[in-house]
C-alpha cells in the first residue's frame, strides 16, 4: 500500500493535471504508436510549463543557450576531425606570403 500511495503522490498528478486541468481526458488520435506521439507532446508542454515555473524564463534561456553552444561546438569539432580524416583541410597553408 505504501509504494501505491508514493506512486500516486509522484506519478498520477500529472496525469490528473492533464485529464482534469488541462482537459485531456481523451486522445484525438486511435492506435498504440500515434497516442504514444500525441502524450509525447502534451507531456513535453507539461514539464516544459513546469521548469518554467521552478527556474523561470531567464534561467531557461541561459542554460538552453549554453546547451546549443556546446552543441554547435561539438559539431564543429567534429567536421574539423572529419576533414582532417578524410584529407579536406591542408597541413600547409594555401596562399604564403611573398618573403
Amino acid at each position: 500500500k505504501e509504494k501505491y500511495r508514493r506512486r500516486q503522490a509522484i506519478v498520477e498528478h500529472p496525469f490528473g493535471t492533464l485529464k482534469r486541468g488541462w482537459g485531456y481526458s481523451y486522445t484525438l488520435l486511435k492506435g498504440k504508436e500515434k497516442v504514444s506521439g500525441e502524450f509525447a507532446l502534451i507531456f513535453t508542454s507539461y514539464n516544459l510549463r513546469r521548469v518554467l515555473s521552478i527556474i523561470g524564463v531567464n534561467a531557461l534561456l541561459e542554460r538552453l543557450g549554453r546547451l546549443f553552444f556546446g552543441f554547435l561546438q561539438l559539431r564543429a569539432a567534429r567536421v574539423r576531425l572529419s576533414a582532417l580524416k578524410n584529407g579536406w583541410l591542408y597541413s600547409t597553408p594555401v596562399c604564403s606570403r611573398a618573403a
